[in-house]
């Protein structure tokens, strides 16, 4: 395969920075030496894969059929392992978790990137449009959680993932420092490799030709829910700030949350649906990344979205019969012109 020999020798580069900063890890003292030189280390290995995968490109591209989107799939782990490796280097090495939805965001829009720009063929109209689509998902999405966790000061689910105090043990400590924050980027890696699978299928499948109506409808439906999520936050994000200006709490029943419990999550899981549907009609030999609206769908409704919310909501106004009444008369996420509500979450 074409992509081979490049990608092996990205691969290295990146592993040569996980090594560094594993070393720089062990040997911190108790300073920030250590580390400090471990997020360099790991800083340098994305621009040492994406080196790597422009030499791919250069040496044929990734091509067409099932090698080609596999070794678009390899360029699109190498990104996005890359970058990766550097926030969890950062991380570590300053103890904060402002940059991890930062840089969770962006390691989805380079990845599109780097497979649009290196598939080694004339780009398509449908390639560009839906890179550029991500890219409004990656930038709004990243930028919104940025500036929610500048306000709001930390994320407490990621709490967990850092010392509790300064003279814990490395490694062996409550914590697990940096062990556990270690798995958790992987996870992030992960993430975004998995749900890009449509749009880095695309990248490396699409025939030439103009956009077709069924790829405009698939696009369109895209930037709807897009625009639909984007409204949720936003609403959101700001009866929280007027409830904390008034020294009140309250579930978000306003807007959107009037009609469904999590418009957020309706416009996120149909974002990625619509993808797929993209990437589907565009060449149906692409269908099998059906796995990612499939993961996103299964995460967000049976892992760390609508559980999570329902359980801290629960806890918070279990009791208040307004809040039972809402439970019972909102739909989970489809507007209640088309159901019913539930007591699920």
């Amino acid at each position: 395969m074409v992509f081979a020999g490049p990608a092996l020798v990205a691969g290295r580069a990146l592993l040569r920075g996980a090594r560094g900063v594993a070393r720089g890890l062990v040997r911190r003292p108790g300073g920030g030496g250590g580390a400090a030189a471990a997020s360099a280390l790991a800083l340098a290995a994305p621009r040492r894969a994406l080196a790597a995968a422009a030499a791919a490109g250069a040496a044929g591209g990734l091509g067409g059929g099932s090698g080609g989107v596999w070794a678009a799939v390899k360029l699109s782990a190498l990104v996005s392992g890359g970058l990766n490796l550097a926030g969890f280097a950062v991380t570590a090495a300053t103890g904060t978790h402002k940059i991890t939805d930062l840089t969770g965001s962006a390691a989805f829009v380079a990845s599109a990137w780097a497979t649009y720009l290196l598939a080694g063929r004339p780009a398509t109209p449908v390639a560009l449009l839906s890179t550029v689509a991500v890219t409004l998902w990656g930038v709004r999405l990243g930028g919104f959680l940025f500036y929610r966790i500048l306000t709001s000061g930390e994320d407490t689910r990621l709490k967990m993932f850092f010392k509790g105090r300064d003279d814990e043990p490395w490694f062996t400590g409550p914590s697990r420092f940096p062990l556990k924050l270690a798995g958790f980027w992987t996870l992030q890696s992960l993430w975004s490799i998995f749900c890009l699978l449509p749009i880095t299928a695309l990248h490396a499948s699409s025939p030439a030709g103009p956009v077709s109506p069924l790829q405009l409808a698939c696009l369109g439906s895209a930037l709807a829910a897009w625009a639909y999520e984007s409204v949720a936050d936003l609403q959101k994000h700001r009866y929280r700030a007027q409830r904390k200006e008034e020294g009140t709490s309250r579930w978000c029943d306003v807007g959107l949350w009037k009609l469904s419990r999590h418009p957020n999550y309706a416009g996120e899981m149909l974002v990625w649906w619509s993808f797929w549907g993209l990437t589907t009609v565009t060449n149906p030999a692409n269908a099998w990344t059906v796995v990612s609206p499939l993961f996103i769908t299964w995460l967000l409704t049976s892992v760390s979205g609508v559980p999570f919310i329902a359980a801290a909501n629960e806890k918070k106004y279990g009791k208040d019969p307004e809040y039972r009444k809402y439970l019972a008369e909102t739909p989970l996420f489809v507007p209640a012109l088309f159901a019913k509500g539930d007591k699920s979450a």
